[in-house]
């Protein structure tokens, strides 16, 4: 399954568009950021995995 949907990031006191795409299929569980080289990128993995283990959610991270 794809999805897409719009949403918007602050860049200083700019508000930028940002296209958020997911891709659903089965096999095991994993997920992938692509964004601009930036330190926050890998960071963001970390952030996603606290938030699922916040949720009560399984994943295998």
């Amino acid at each position: 399954m794809f999805a897409a949907t719009s949403s918007g990031t602050l860049a200083g006191v700019e508000g930028r568009p940002v296209s958020v795409e997911v891709q659903v299929a089965d096999g095991l569980p994993s997920f992938s950021i692509v964004a601009l080289p930036d330190a926050s990128c890998p960071e963001a993995r970390e952030r996603v995995g606290a938030v699922i283990i916040a949720s009560h959610r399984t994943w295998l991270l």
